[in-house]
């Protein structure tokens, strides 16, 4: 039996052989907090007992009739053997349908006085809050929150689960960072409102239309830009109350920690390490103090050591870029296939370096062969997006050629799939609106550290590099970086 915080339940069989049979699932959307199985309501039958974040108590029953049982526990009363029944089958009698029913429309009679009478009590209890508290808000949310901050490695984005106690009204997410919100399968009305200059980067709130206690938002920031993310959620109570919680966004926020590093040579059919840039830094610091600044850089890093020494491997989840670091007291090693990596591990190590009055010298050794290999590792992204922007650009015009010429057949099959897949080019432009600017922006950040590793600044250059960006190939890029 397994219960997940998304409020999946599944339950498996081992029965038929060694690999378990999925026998029973269920989503009962909001977290699972503890299952068990018994007899509860019934002597003859096994029940999976469930209870959720927000008090829930739920029975699945493994009666076939889907019945818990009359009230004395006997699931068979009132069955006989009839004239077209089979040996071992009972059929219900006519009179022991109808009590059946009757029974069944007296407990929902039942449930639904008591719903009214709870309902009267809570608006009772409200009245006399109301009159104590003469209209002052109360000084603390009175109620709970679960939330969970965690990168997807697999998707390469960051998803931020909410769920309280009772239905969510609104979320507001605040960034002083940008960030991609990404498209997400929920009732909520997604307001974005333009923040005013110098203040936050990200201002967008979602509004519930349906009861829900559980709400996932999906979203990809930009590596080197960090800094914090505050979420505020209303819940649907009166009088209205809300609940704020702080999420830091680290530098190298979508490096994921790997468990074993790639060997440098690599059996046939396996990845090995690829030509990496070094990043040297030595100077009078102090395990711990190289330690910090590692956590304040990168995720998923132990917050103390038990050695002398530290080794850590990691994975860019976007670009599938690595960074190996090793470092003990007075002297760190960075290595990575990505200069704008090393160059982000720089920047805070220095900033901190700096802050704590500690002298470091930086050594960096580049491959040339790796911006290359970046470049054209990035490639297909920006051939799909430039691709999917322009199937989007076409749609409404082949829409009116369609309404002018009913028999489109002498149409491009290119031009057919794309008035065939309308719904699902603009779905994933939907749910990825700002991929192409983000892919943009990881060129420049590599041209900019490319050269301000060379003692180079090549801000004025960034506007060429764009116009060339736009009109885009492989070619065009590789010569521009190297004319330099």
């Amino acid at each position: 039996m397994i219960g997940r915080d998304n409020g999946g339940i599944e339950v498996w069989s081992f029965d038929t052989g060694p690999q378990p049979t999925l026998v029973f699932d269920k989503s009962l959307m909001e977290s699972i907090t503890s299952l068990e199985v018994g007899q509860v309501t019934n002597i003859h039958f096994d029940e999976l007992i469930v209870t959720t974040y927000s008090g829930k108590l739920v029975s699945f029953s493994s009666n076939p009739s889907g019945a818990a049982g009359d009230e004395e526990g006997d699931a068979t009363k009132d069955v006989h053997l009839g004239a077209d029944a089979k040996p071992g089958k009972p059929v219900p009698t006519v009179k022991a349908t109808k009590a059946k029913k009757e029974r069944g429309d007296k407990k929902i009679r039942d449930l639904r006085e008591e719903l009214e009478t709870l309902r009267a009590q809570v608006e009772k209890e409200r009245e006399k809050y109301a009159k104590v508290s003469e209209g002052l808000v109360a000084t603390e949310a009175a109620f709970k929150m679960n939330d969970r901050w965690a990168l997807n490695a697999d998707e390469a984005r960051y998803e931020l689960h909410i769920e309280l106690s009772m239905p969510i009204d609104t979320i507001l997410i605040q960034c002083d960072v940008p960030i991609e919100l990404l498209g997400e399968d929920s009732n909520a009305i997604v307001s974005r409102t333009p923040p005013p200059p110098g203040s936050s980067a990200v201002l967008v709130t979602y509004r519930c239309q349906e009861p829900t206690n559980r709400l996932q938002l999906a979203m990809r920031t930009t590596e080197g830009r960090y800094g914090a993310l505050q979420a505020y959620v209303w819940p649907r109570i009166s009088p209205k109350s809300c609940r704020a919680k702080t999420f830091q966004i680290q530098p190298l926020s979508l490096h994921s920690r790997l468990q074993t590093r790639p060997p440098a040579i690599a059996p046939e059919g396996e990845k090995a390490l690829p030509k990496m840039n070094t990043l040297r830094i030595t100077g009078a610091f102090s395990l711990a103090e190289m330690h910090s600044w590692v956590v304040a850089t990168l995720p998923e890093v132990p917050q103390r050591l038990q050695e002398e020494g530290a080794s850590f491997t990691f994975r860019n989840t976007f670009l599938d870029t690595l960074l190996l670091a090793d470092y003990r007291k007075g002297e760190a090693t960075f290595q990575s296939d990505s200069l704008t990596t090393l160059a982000i591990v720089k920047e805070v190590v220095t900033k901190e370096a700096t802050a704590r009055k500690v002298q470091i010298q930086i050594n960096l050794d580049v491959d040339p062969e790796t911006v290359t290999t970046f470049l054209r590792k990035i490639d297909p992204m920006l051939c799909y997006q430039l691709a999917l922007a322009k199937k989007v650009k076409l749609i409404e015009t082949l829409k009116e050629v369609k309404m002018q010429e009913p028999d489109t057949s002498f149409l491009a099959k290119e031009y057919l799939e794309i008035l065939e897949n309308e719904d699902a080019i603009k779905r994933q432009l939907r749910e990825q609106p700002g991929r192409l600017q983000f892919l943009y922006s990881i060129v420049t950040d590599l041209y900019v550290d490319h050269h301000k590793f060379k003692g180079q600044n090549v801000t004025a250059q960034v506007p060429q590099l764009q116009r060339v960006l736009q009109d885009y190939s492989i070619e065009a890029v590789l010569g521009f970086f190297a004319r330099g």
